[in-house]
């Protein structure tokens, strides 16, 4: 699934919808498979990618609007349940803000700020929070914290 979704600037003929964009960003893959590698598609710009230093760095919002009504935002505390920890970053006991790529559902534009634990891992679910908080989610869909290959978190949708 893709982990940008925009509405176009441009409205249509009668002026009351923009259409859906939706790409990968740096989240996926990229040619080579590892994780911050150069996306195969989308966005390609300096604080898009899950690199170490990017995480720490910053994010830049992944959903964009043009006048639209947000819905199915997900909780501030965005997490139900984690069911696959995935691999441990190399960021270790660090403040990061990370994107995430929906797996099932229709959400997009989740971003999530915590800290890492002394392994590189996600923590508990608790400590983990919503700086943006997308739309489109549903209770029970999951997604995958950009950063962290093969993790596997339900949201909770708010």
């Amino acid at each position: 699934m893709a982990t940008v979704k925009a509405f176009s600037v441009a409205r249509t003929a009668d002026g009351a919808a923009a259409s859906t964009v939706y790409s990968l960003g740096s989240g996926s893959p990229g040619f080579n498979g590892t994780n911050g590698a150069t996306p195969s598609t989308g966005r390609n710009g300096v604080y898009d990618h899950n690199s170490p230093e990017g995480l720490v760095e910053g994010r830049v919002p992944t959903l964009v609007v043009s006048g639209q009504t947000l819905t199915g935002a997900a909780a501030a505390t965005p997490f139900s349940a984690q069911t696959t920890a995935g691999t441990a970053s190399s960021v270790v006991s660090t403040s990061v803000v990370a994107n995430t790529t929906t797996i099932t559902g229709g959400g997009a534009g989740l971003q999530l700020q915590f800290t890492t634990t002394s392994g590189g891992a996600v923590p508990a679910v608790a400590n983990v929070s919503a700086v943006n908080t997308g739309m489109g989610y549903s209770d029970g869909d999951t997604v995958s914290i950009d950063g962290w290959p093969g993790s596997v978190f339900v949201v909770d949708a708010a």
